[in-house]
C-alpha cells in the first residue's frame, strides 16, 4: 500500500517539541495511521488505506511501511513537501531497514529524502487509548476551540492548568463541560 503524506500532517509537529525525547520528537507512521505526540496529548489520524498512484523514482524508493511503522522526522517531511508542487503536494513514504524514505516531485524532478533511524522507538499508544468506549460524541471543532480558548484564559489553579471536565449522559444526550 502506498503511503502519502500532505500540509495537514506536517502540522502535527507541534506535538513534537520534546528533544529530549527523542521518540517523541518524530512523527509515527505506520501503513494505517499517523500519530504525534508531547508525552500528555495524542493524536492519531488515519491515512487512506486505496491504493494511490504516484511518481516515484525506482533507484531510491524502499520497501513498505512495517505495521509497527517507522519515525519520520518533522523537518525531513517538511523538506520534501517544500519540493512538491500544486498540482501533488504530497509526499510517498517508504523505508529501508526503519530508516525513513519520502519522496516528492514536482512533476519533472523527484527528489529523495533519507532519514536515519536514531535506535528511538515511539511508545505503544495502543496501551492509552481507550478500547471500549460505550459512547462517542462529535463536537464542532470551531466551537470547541472557543470553549478551549476562554477556559485557557481564565484558567484557575496552580500554574495557569485549565482543566476542562466532559460529561456525557447517553450516546445522544448532550455534553456538560465544566471547569473545575
Amino acid at each position: 500500500m502506498t503511503i502519502l503524506l500532505d500540509k495537514r500532517h506536517v502540522d502535527l509537529k507541534t506535538l513534537c517539541a520534546d528533544d529530549s525525547r527523542p521518540g517523541l520528537a518524530s512523527l509515527h507512521v505506520t501503513p494505517r495511521y499517523i500519530e504525534a505526540s508531547n508525552g500528555h496529548v495524542l493524536i492519531r489520524v488515519p491515512l487512506a488505506t486505496e491504493e494511490n498512484e504516484f511518481p516515484v523514482d525506482p533507484k531510491t524508493v524502499g520497501e513498505e511501511v512495517p505495521e509497527a511503522g517507522i519515525l519520520v522526522s518533522p523537518a525531513s517531511l517538511e523538506k520534501a513537501l517544500k519540493n512538491s508542487c500544486k498540482q501533488l503536494p504530497k509526499v510517498h513514504v517508504s523505508q529501508t531497514d526503519g530508516n525513513p524514505i519520502l519522496q516528492a516531485t514536482d512533476l519533472e524532478t523527484a527528489v529523495t529524502i533519507k532519514g536515519k533511524n536514531n535506535g528511538a522507538q515511539y511508545p505503544n499508544a495502543n496501551q492509552c487509548i481507550p478500547q471500549n468506549v460505550p459512547y462517542s460524541v462529535s463536537v464542532d471543532a470551531h466551537k470547541l476551540k472557543l470553549i478551549v480558548d476562554w477556559a485557557c484564559k481564565h484558567a484557575e489553579g496552580t500554574e495557569g492548568i485549565a482543566c476542562l471536565r466532559f460529561h456525557i449522559s447517553s450516546p445522544t444526550g448532550t455534553v456538560l463541560i465544566e471547569m473545575p
